[in-house]
């Protein structure tokens, strides 16, 4: 094969333009002992046919192919080319999505891992190195082609996906940001509903990262944003299945930030209506999108329970379950991962409903599943494991179960007291967990140990003071259990100092109520053995106002009946003093 220099191959392309237009450039080249593969690196291919050949390993880097017929080329995806390289405009998007499908298989081509070992950073370099560098070169061509900016969409979300990956969550929120900006710009020359499709992934991914990053208010912002985006192009979701797709799962995502800032009656509707698009979509015959559905369906089971329809909400998450167990199969671990956490908010709600042998029969699962999972990745899945122990622990607890209950708070314990040491996060569960123990040792008659243990938990929850209602509990348990250890003047500082909590602006009016009823209720019990009975009866006193005006809630119906109760013993025993 020869070789032709600069101005060699300025003549060659004179020549085909001119006496040879009926032959493609790769068969002229062959013809005239040219090696095709190298030969074209560095040159001005402007408006040039390569045929129909398959161009895989070609040279390309620096050329410039603006206009050339190259589309039904095969190898389009194995050619080289490099930031100085000008891609024809009908090729640059297929080009990144042929090259993004490449680098996908490639990481996880001999992987029989259950959970993707791509994930760490190591494994995931080589696809990000490439990824960043196809940034460069799509972002040079931005100027002056406009399917330059659907790659550079498609190049950025993957990006961001990249980064998000490897926990650098401000280099994703960048990327995101950057794929957004993009949209914007070229917005106007835009009338398909694909690009509109990359544009919501785009501000998706925004609102998951800025939700990663708590800010929860930012993260609504921006899948707000992709609403009204929807709303602009909504002529376009009947002729586009990806955008239609994309904008049930803005539903989903809205859902979600709806629900993290307290809107939950919101966050169901938004959920409803990304369930509803999707049972379309796979009701059309787009079984692909079964394992979209399943998740859509936990997330609009959620906002249920947050409203209190638990029951609405098991026969929700039932569906759900029943899509992953028929339709995603059972071998692979992130599969029943899904199906574990699911049955675990059924058998929370059940517990909630007092369905307690429905619970214990459906947290069995998830505590196996979250135990292999553990032993699969370490730490990663230990919080699960933690979670499910401490429900069957409250479980074991209501069944008058104390010995398993109190085995199984241990295990739950040990798990959360590591991880509360390497991550603040986890304090308050690990803080929940000692209030927990602390009472099943004083319901096993351990009372010292159960006092040290509910003292623990205090100090612990007042370093984190968001935990509000944990406190409360806290106190309010400690004071019981001084209390019954005949320490009336401290449980009595421990119970004034939860109801002072009580009245906390974080606390929902129900949430107040109820704790009102309580403390007070306990504070009035310690007050009457002190034989204090004036400030007693007032306190029961005020305990019955905050239960009477609170009957609209479910929780306090049975509450109610405590000042009740400890007022008429109150007066007897007043009656008793008086005839003495």
């Amino acid at each position: 094969m020869i070789e032709l220099d600069a101005e060699q191959r300025r003549l060659f392309r004179a020549m085909l333009s001119s006496s040879n237009s009926n032959l493609d450039i790769v068969t002229l080249a062959r013809t005239i002992s040219l090696d095709p593969t190298r030969f074209f690196a560095g040159g001005d291919w402007r408006g040039v046919d390569f045929g129909k050949h398959n161009l895989a390993g070609f040279d390309f880097r620096g050329a410039d192919l603006r206009r050339a017929k190259m589309l039904n080329n095969a190898g389009l995806e194995e050619i080289l080319i490099d930031s100085k390289t000008k891609l024809p405009g009908n090729l640059v998007r297929q080009f990144a999505t042929r090259k993004l499908r490449g680098f996908a298989e490639s990481r996880t081509q001999g992987r029989d891992e259950v959970i993707d070992a791509a994930t760490s950073e190591d494994a995931i370099s080589p696809r990000l190195s490439g990824l960043l560098e196809y940034l460069k070169t799509f972002s040079e061509q931005l100027d002056y082609d406009s399917n330059a900016a659907v790659a550079l969409l498609d190049v950025l979300n993957e990006i961001s996906d990249e980064y998000c990956k490897i926990g650098r969550f401000s280099e994703a929120l960048a990327m995101s940001s950057r794929a957004i900006n993009v949209f914007r710009m070229r917005r106007n020359e835009y009338r398909y509903g694909g690009v509109v499709a990359i544009a919501l992934l785009a501000y998706r991914n925004q609102s998951r990262i800025l939700s990663e990053l708590r800010d929860d208010a930012g993260s609504l912002r921006a899948i707000e944003a992709a609403v009204e985006l929807v709303g602009d192009y909504k002529k376009l979701l009947w002729d586009s299945r990806e955008l239609f797709f994309q904008n049930a799962m803005v539903q989903v995502d809205l859902a979600k930030r709806r629900a993290s800032v307290g809107r939950h009656r919101a966050a169901y509707y938004a959920a409803r209506d990304g369930v509803k698009a999707l049972e379309d979509l796979v009701q059309d015959g787009y079984r692909e999108y079964l394992p979209d559905l399943a998740r859509a369906t936990e997330v609009q089971s959620r906002a249920l329970a947050s409203m209190g329809q638990f029951r609405d909400a098991i026969s929700s998450i039932q569906d759900a379950i029943t899509l992953y167990e028929a339709n995603l199969g059972k071998a692979d671990m992130p599969n029943l991962m899904h199906i574990a956490l699911c049955r675990y908010d059924a058998a929370n709600w059940h517990a909630t409903l007092g369905n307690l042998n429905s619970a214990l029969s459906l947290i069995e699962m998830p505590v196996q599943t979250f135990r292999d999972s553990a032993v699969h990745d370490g730490e990663a899945h230990r919080p699960y494991l933690g979670e499910a122990l401490v429900l069957l622990a409250r479980l074991h607890e209501r069944k008058d179960n104390l010995q398993a209950a109190l085995q199984t708070s241990a295990e739950a314990l040990e798990i959360f007291a590591g991880l509360a040491r390497t991550s603040f996060e986890h304090r308050g569960t690990y803080a929940s967990i000692l209030v927990q123990r602390g009472r099943l040792l004083a319901l096993s008659g351990h009372i010292q140990d159960a006092i040290a243990t509910s003292e623990n938990a205090v100090k612990l929850l007042c370093s984190t003071p968001e935990n509000i209602k944990l406190l409360i509990e806290a106190l309010l348990n400690l004071g019981q259990l001084l209390r019954q250890n005949d320490n009336h003047i401290e449980s009595l500082h421990k119970l004034e100092q939860s109801i002072e909590l009580s009245s906390h602006p974080s606390l929902e009016s129900v949430e107040a109520d109820k704790f009102s009823v309580l403390t007070r209720t306990e504070q009035a019990i310690t007050l009457h053995a002190l034989r204090r009975y004036g400030e007693a009866e007032e306190s029961f006193s005020e305990a019955l106002t905050k239960a009477r005006r609170s009957r609209h809630s479910r929780e306090l119906q049975y509450l109610q009946t405590l000042p009740y109760r400890y007022l008429k013993r109150y007066r007897k025993e007043k009656e008793r003093t008086k005839k003495a």
